[in-house]
């Protein structure tokens, strides 16, 4: 009975979070001259086998559209002192939602702040839409198609990755990247910084024996909880219900992992976030916002992220126009 209980709720939490994902581009948002959007699709990989990222569709946003590119241009594109910022995305999400919140995402935090530096901003497509009719176990599905994809982004970040890559995953999205980057040594590249937005793993991902990669990968991760947020609190429940105590939470999950995830700093914005489960709500908050600016500014050693106007670390940036605005947001297709 209970089981039923939470697979009802935990079925129209999503469906809320679908019909209702969060705040939309305002007319005048803009890609800054600077800056380079990208997407890279990954969204044909089912499970954990080889693949050249080389193949994967890309496209690139320029002159107020989305255009038809390739992985190599993605390559040249890197000009060494432009940091890359790759957004990863979490269930739910067809590949038009993934196109949309990932420039949504890039807006929040660099369209309208005050960060000088330009960057190179890749959002990472994968499968992750529903399938099967019944929730849990259609997030069972997804959650473990989340690991096997993750060598595939290992070596996606092999070729456009290095020392001044900051990654953000959301939701499932977290688990792809945490899969690729300490699982089975597909990444050879520089050490990463993570951010992990309302972290989402698989049920069993840390209940049983998985291979390590003894490289480290990942040297510092920021990891944003929030306690309220509904379809977390789903779908933790079912996950606890199914293994236990076995069970960690992602939260858990990053203190527990023999240090794959570098040095660890757990934020909980349960007062400042609310209950829903939208991307576009938490990058706009200013304490998440802020965070993620500076492990950015932490990969850029030479580099100037913040104007001499930012002092404290979690101080509120309202209000602030992006700086040399572009082409509009507006537009995307």
């Amino acid at each position: 009975m209970i089981r039923k209980f939470v697979t009802i709720t935990f079925l129209w939490l999503l469906i809320a979070a679908w019909i209702h994902p969060g705040v939309v581009f305002a007319q005048g948002d803009s890609v800054r001259c600077a800056d380079q959007v990208w997407l890279v699709s990954a969204r044909e990989l089912y499970g954990d086998h080889d693949v050249s990222p080389c193949q994967f569709p890309v496209r690139k946003f320029d002159g107020g559209c989305w255009h038809d590119s390739s992985f190599d241009a993605l390559q040249f594109s890197d000009h060494g002192d432009i940091p890359t910022v790759v957004f990863v995305h979490g269930y739910q999400t067809n590949l038009q939602n993934a196109q949309f919140r990932g420039a949504q995402v890039y807006q929040s935090l660099f369209g309208n702040s005050r960060c000088t530096q330009p960057v190179r901003f890749i959002i990472w497509a994968w499968k992750s839409e529903r399938e099967i009719p019944r929730p849990v176990k259609d997030y069972a599905l997804i959650s473990k198609r989340a690991i096997g994809v993750g060598n595939a982004f290992a070596q996606t970040m092999n070729l456009v990755g290095d020392e001044q890559t900051t990654v953000i995953g959301y939701s499932l999205g977290a688990q792809v990247v945490v899969s690729g980057m300490t699982g089975q040594c597909q990444y050879i590249g520089a050490p990463i910084r993570l951010a992990v937005i309302a972290g989402a793993n698989d049920c069993g991902f840390a209940s049983g024996c998985r291979q390590r990669c003894l490289q480290q990968n990942i040297l510092q991760t920021t990891v944003f909880s929030n306690s309220k947020d509904r379809v977390l609190k789903a779908s933790n429940l079912i996950c606890r219900i199914n293994y236990g105590k076995r069970f960690r939470k992602f939260e858990e999950l990053a203190f527990q992992d023999n240090g794959s995830l570098g040095s660890v700093n757990v934020i909980d914005i349960s007062n400042s976030a609310t209950r829903n489960h939208s991307v576009v709500r938490y990058v706009s908050l200013p304490v998440v916002r802020n965070e993620i600016l500076r492990l950015v500014e932490s990969s850029c050693s030479d580099s100037v992220i913040y104007d001499s106007g930012f002092q404290e670390p979690l101080t509120v940036i309202e209000g602030v126009q992006a700086i040399e605005p572009g082409v509009s947001l507006s537009g995307l297709n």
